[in-house]
């Protein structure tokens, strides 16, 4: 049997959501008996819809054949399992501070999602170009929640190792927005679209 794009990309979608899924439902089935935090609930709801979207998404239209840029961008994608399965439960006004940011990151992201829906991609890819809504503000959103809640963590547990990890998450984010954007400046919508929403990730800032 001949396995078109679209067969593999199908494919690969069950498996991500399967993969995230079952992931998911392991981190959270020993707290599950005892009670969910506002915290554990917004990432419940973060990663309903996210295994939704990885379901339901298309196969891309072109994808970016840069080894560098997609590394980085799989690097950016996986580097949320390095905290997977932490939980968010030191005590004192910075910790809660960071359980407010991470709340209101996954409420952004679940936001993000919606206005992508079948749009999201893992890989640097071109897709329908969402303008609207949280889009139309920032040109990154769903990867700036990303770096909210790991910078939420490090609010609950500030220390070094911490911080290096953040930071390095962070950064992966960054490149491959700048990998991404240098792919998709080729068409001429997203080009419009850059000229429209100035700013990557924070407005008035970059």
């Amino acid at each position: 049997m001949k396995v078109t794009p679209r067969t593999f990309g199908l494919a690969l979608n069950v498996f991500l959501f399967l993969f995230f899924s079952l992931g998911s439902y392991s981190a959270l089935k020993e707290r599950l008996d005892c009670g969910l935090t506002p915290v554990e609930i917004s990432f419940i709801v973060q990663n309903f819809v996210f295994c939704l979207i990885i379901l339901i998404r298309n196969p891309v239209g072109e994808i970016s054949r840069s080894l560098n840029g997609q590394l980085i961008a799989l690097a950016a994608f996986f580097s949320g399992l390095a905290f997977l399965g932490r939980s968010f439960e030191n005590e004192g006004l910075w910790a809660d501070l960071g359980r407010v940011v991470v709340i209101l990151a996954n409420l952004l992201a679940v936001v993000s999602l919606l206005t992508l829906k079948d749009s999201f991609a893992i890989l640097i890819a071109r897709r329908d170009l969402k303008c609207r809504g949280v889009y139309a503000v920032v040109r990154h959103p769903m990867y700036l929640s990303d770096i909210l809640i790991r910078l939420g963590f490090f609010l609950v547990y500030p220390s070094i190792d911490v911080l290096i990890l953040v930071l390095a998450t962070a950064l992966f984010y960054v490149v491959r927005a700048l990998w991404e954007e240098k792919f998709l400046m080729g068409y001429d919508d997203y080009l419009a679209y850059s000229q429209k929403v100035r700013y990557r990730f924070i407005p008035w800032i970059f």
